[in-house]
């Protein structure tokens, strides 16, 4: 046990930052409770738990979910599954939260361009061994641009309370930190890895992205206020 943490600080070390935003979203809970995004915490320890296993499939052969040796280390699987859950969580999340109607049809719109692209995945690629590259890029650039909507709607309204009071001030702000650069990382990390992803340090880039987002979010669980979210 004190071997896998070690190892998780040495080899994973933004994995504790999952878990200390999970923490401070349940300490703030009652900012949100009643909001769209009140299952958030659930989703960020999901996620926690999801890269835990993630990161134990890939470093030991005793968590593997697989009888033959080859596959040991084969963790996408959760991946894949984690994408089609988180897609289906922030566009519900933010249906719920834009009111423009053109806004909401480019959402749906993506939605269901995402689930033409993995379903096509699912003919030619096994779940289990393979990364659904174009469904994780389409993803990303949803996420994103739904949080860029949200933004854009907020700076129409008119409201006393400062913006940064408003959780979704941070949420929208995180999300695009990490989501942006997201698919074009993802992309050179699955084809060009030892030739460009590796090289350049891109995996640091990454990782500071995943940083980025969750400090962002931390901040807006301690900053923000109730009556701010609108």
């Amino acid at each position: 046990m004190w071997r896998i943490i070690e190892d998780i600080f040495i080899k994973f070390p933004i994995l504790p930052l999952y878990a200390l935003t999970w923490v401070v979203g349940v300490i703030n809970f009652k900012k949100y409770f009643d909001t769209a995004i009140r299952h958030l915490p659930l989703f960020i320890g999901y996620t926690f738990l999801n890269e835990l296993l993630g990161f134990l499939v890939k470093n030991y052969s005793e968590f593997t979910f697989y009888t033959d040796p080859r596959y040991d280390w084969h963790n996408i699987i959760i991946y894949n599954i984690y994408g089609v859950l988180t897609l289906l969580y922030f566009a519900w999340v933010y249906l719920k939260l834009i009111k423009r109607r053109r806004l909401q049809l480019v959402i749906k719109g993506g939605v269901i361009l995402y689930f033409i692209s993995y379903f096509i995945c699912l003919i030619y690629l096994d779940p289990a061994h393979d990364v659904f590259l174009a469904p994780a890029m389409i993803e990303g650039f949803l996420i994103a641009t739904a949080a860029f909507f949200h933004i854009w709607e907020l700076k129409q309204k008119r409201g006393s309370t400062p913006a940064y009071y408003n959780l979704m001030f941070w949420i929208d702000r995180g999300l695009i930190a990490f989501y942006l650069p997201f698919p074009m990382l993802y992309f050179l990390m699955c084809n060009y890895y030892r030739n460009v992803f590796q090289p350049y340090g891109l995996g640091t880039v990454f990782e500071l992205s995943i940083a980025a987002m969750y400090i962002i979010f931390i901040i807006g669980f301690i900053r923000a206020s109730r009556p701010a979210f609108r």
